[in-house]
């Protein structure tokens, strides 16, 4: 076991409100695509989105524990407004994800996060789908964090 100190991660869930953030962090149609994108979240997990650290919409809460034993809390799915991009996470649990990115239209995607610039482009059914089939896996995987609760 290290002796080293555990250090506190910034990216916890918070109360800050998802809507201040959204209307802050996206204007035009990035603003209308986080809107969609937070919709399909909830929709999908049936949870209401909260904020994560100070940049990031998530659902439900998953404990991730890294190689040295260190455990996390991160949601299951979510999405941030980013310079550059939206970036989604959580795509890859889906079942039928290579399928769905081949029809998707303008998305990539990077490491574990899904890149889109706005939804001019995409296939908002199939991002929808894509969604849906992801969070239903992780749901399924862990049960009694996806909304959000602790386990007992």
């Amino acid at each position: 076991m290290s002796d080293a100190p555990v250090r506190e991660l910034k990216t916890r869930k918070t109360t800050a409100s998802v809507q201040a953030f959204l209307k802050k962090a996206a204007k035009g149609d990035r603003y209308q695509a986080c809107q969609f994108l937070l919709a399909t979240f909830e929709n999908a997990t049936k949870d209401k989105a909260a904020m994560w650290g100070s940049a990031i919409v998530g659902v439900g809460a998953e404990t991730m524990t890294y190689a040295n034993g260190d455990r996390l809390d991160w949601p299951i799915g979510g999405f941030s407004p980013r310079a550059q991009n939206i970036a989604i996470y959580g795509m890859r649990a889906s079942p039928q994800h290579a399928a769905l990115m081949k029809k998707i239209g303008k998305a990539k995607m990077g490491g574990g996060c899904m890149y889109i610039k706005s939804l001019e482009g995409v296939d908002q059914r199939v991002l929808a789908e894509l969604i849906t089939t992801a969070m239903q896996a992780k749901v399924q995987r862990y049960p009694s964090k996806a909304k959000g609760r602790k386990n007992a």
